[in-house]
């Protein structure tokens, strides 16, 4: 009896095996995957580098089979890059109001419309779709730039120092200075911007986080300049003086200015005494003192202070600009003459350049955010 058993047993097995072998395999598999092989064409086509052909194959696919949701978004970004920016828009569009869509394929098909509205230059259109991209994921770095982006062009800079915050954790950044140094370039924007309020708010956040900001007492000294409190400017600046020697050099000027203006012709001198006591090595602080005495008539000081910031930076044209100067105040028309050709070859460090250490990019204004990678705090002076 358990043999008979074992045998119907088998037997029934074996039928259901066939049934499904045949129900997966047969015909009817066949016919509920229409466009396989055009959407598979197509993939194959994008892969290699065939706009047109991935598009023949792609159009293919959606006509045999609408429910191809990535067949749709590829193909409309094969408009996008083909210029035709409405049929993206309306492929796009199309794919929003279809119900049941996973979150990955929503965010794909938000993303993607976004960008067309954006390169259509439709920043009203692109907002709402970029929100609703960062609804669907928090973490969506191209969602969260793009929209601080146009947060900032329309002076929503509290809204963007959020998604900035959002932005550094999605990154994986964990240190309170990576986000200080997104508020203050936030703030430094709103600045520039008029927008005092939202600076003064950004910079002192960020100054929360990292009281030592370069960019954050820099730019927060830069307003309290500009609203009449020199003290409070000058606070902010020789914090940076004392706790960053990289930098230090940015506040030369702005110190020098705010000195000046308030009759303390020596106290400069003392400043950049002190600094060049704990860095001697610091070729900047040399010139800008050698600048000082040649302003006083010092003409020895201020030749010492070139020789000095010269062995250090044998091109820095500045040093070299000075001591042709004060050569010639001094009387040695010779060795001034000299000099002047040596200044001429050092011209190609006139002004300063930064360079981004993570892409390379050469820039000749200070970058806290690089214009090419987006990366905070990696510009160095060349």
């Amino acid at each position: 009896m358990s043999l008979f058993l074992s045998l119907v047993l088998a037997a029934f097995v074996g039928v259901l095996l066939a049934w499904v072998v045949g129900r997966f395999t047969g015909p009817r598999m066949k016919s509920q995957a229409p466009g396989l092989s055009s959407y598979v064409a197509g993939l194959r086509a994008l892969a290699s580098g065939n706009s047109s052909l991935a598009m023949k194959h792609l159009r293919e696919a959606v006509e045999q089979d609408s429910s191809n949701v990535d067949a749709y978004i590829r193909l409309g970004d094969l408009f996008r890059e083909e210029g035709q920016l409405e049929k993206a828009v309306q492929v796009h569009q199309s794919l929003t109001v279809r119900p049941g869509l996973s979150s990955a394929i929503q965010e794909s098909v938000l993303e993607s419309l976004a960008r067309d509205y954006l390169l259509l230059r439709k920043e009203h259109k692109a907002l709402p779709v970029l929100e609703d991209l960062v609804s669907v994921n928090s973490r969506n770095r191209f969602g969260l730039e793009a929209l601080t982006h146009l947060y900032v062009t329309d002076n929503h800079f509290a809204e963007a120092a959020k998604l900035q915050a959002r932005l550094f954790e999605a990154e994986g950044g964990k240190e309170k200075g990576g986000v200080s140094l997104r508020y203050a370039y936030l703030g430094k924007l709103a600045l520039t911007k008029g927008e005092q309020a939202s600076a003064r708010d950004l910079l002192q956040q960020a100054l929360a986080l990292d009281p030592q900001s370069v960019p954050g007492n820099l730019y927060l000294g830069d307003l309290h300049y500009a609203a009449g409190a020199p003290k409070e400017a000058i606070a902010c600046w020789k914090k940076v003086l004392e706790t960053s020697e990289e930098w230090a050099w940015l506040t030369f000027e702005r110190l020098e200015e705010a000195y000046f203006e308030g009759g303390s012709f020596e106290a400069i001198t003392r400043v950049y005494e002190d600094f060049l006591s704990s860095h001697p090595r610091q070729a900047l602080a040399h010139v800008a003192l050698a600048k000082i005495f040649l302003k006083k008539g010092l003409v020895e000081e201020a030749i010492e202070k070139a020789r000095l910031a010269l062995e250090e930076r044998p091109l820095l044209a500045e040093a070299r600009a000075i001591q042709v100067e004060a050569l010639a105040r001094s009387g040695g028309p010779e060795i001034a003459f000299s000099d002047a050709l040596a200044l001429v070859d050092s011209l190609i460090e006139k002004g300063k350049r930064f360079q981004c250490k993570r892409c390379g990019r050469i820039a000749n204004d200070l970058e806290w955010r690089c214009a090419k990678c987006s990366s905070y705090g990696t510009a160095a002076l060349l």
